[in-house]
C-alpha cells in the first residue's frame, strides 16, 4: 500500500523541485525527495498498518470495523494516525532519504559508464 503514495510523491516532486545549484546539490535534492515520499507514504498507510496490528494482537478475532470502533473508542479518530507515525516517520524517513541519495548516485554512475 505504501509504494504507490511513495513513488507518486517521488514523480511529482522530480518534476516541480528545482535541481539544486551547489556541490552536492543533487544529493541533498534526492535526499528532501526521498524524505518527503516516505513521510506521505507513512501519513497516507500508518491507518491500515494500524488496523492489520490491532487486529492480529487482538485476543480474539475482530473484524476490520470492530478495529476501527476500538480505537476511535479509546483514541478518537487520531489514533488512526498517531500510532506509531513519528517513529515511523523517522526510521522510514531516514531509509526514504539514503534510499534515494544511493539510488540516484549509482544510476548515475551507471549511465555514465554505459
Amino acid at each position: 500500500v505504501g509504494h504507490y503514495p511513495f513513488f507518486y510523491t517521488n514523480n511529482q516532486l522530480r518534476e516541480v523541485l528545482p535541481q539544486f545549484e551547489f556541490r552536492f546539490g543533487n544529493h541533498v535534492r534526492n535526499a528532501l525527495i526521498g524524505f518527503s515520499s516516505a513521510v506521505v507514504s507513512d501519513v497516507t498507510a500508518n491507518p491500515i498498518r494500524v488496523l492489520k496490528v490491532v487486529r492480529q494482537t487482538s485476543l480474539t478475532p475482530i473484524s476490520y470495523a470492530e478495529a476501527v470502533r476500538s480505537i476511535v473508542a479509546e483514541e478518537g479518530w487520531t489514533g488512526l494516525w498517531s500510532r506509531g507515525l513519528r517513529t515511523r516517520i523517522l526510521a522510514n524517513g531516514i531509509q526514504g532519504s539514503l534510499f534515494m541519495v544511493l539510488w540516484k548516485a549509482l544510476s548515475e554512475s551507471l549511465d555514465r559508464r554505459l
